[in-house]
């Protein structure tokens, strides 16, 4: 992962949460609707359902807020979601992204429909 700069390290967290009786397009939904919660200055960037590395569906959203710009990547099956999420400053996002993406389509390994 990318240095520490201006104070801030680049990092990838990943959590899974009970997710009961939701696709992959209803869990994207909610999170695109409670994201301004959580940031007074949320913008999304972009949204897509995408596939995994094994070629299950995954959802994508990429945002800013908070000064620091985001990709959440989303597996869900199982009643659970499994997300992974690249956190970075605007300036140095699109490189770490390039570099951090193949690892977060492996998600779909983790869930199955």
């Amino acid at each position: 992962m990318a240095s520490a700069q201006d104070g801030f390290a680049p990092n990838v967290n990943v959590l899974t949460q009970a997710a009961p009786g939701m696709t992959t397009e209803s869990y994207l939904q909610l999170s695109i609707d409670n994201a301004p919660a959580f940031f007074d200055d949320f913008e999304l960037i972009d949204e897509d359902i995408i596939a995994g590395a094994n070629g299950q569906p995954l959802a994508a959203i990429e945002y800013t807020g908070g000064g620091l710009q985001y990709l959440g990547v989303f597996a869900v099956g199982d009643d659970q979601a499994v997300v992974a999420t690249l956190t970075a400053p605007p300036t140095r996002f699109d490189a770490i992204r390039d570099e951090v993406m193949p690892y977060l389509l492996t998600l779909d390994r983790l869930v199955t429909d």
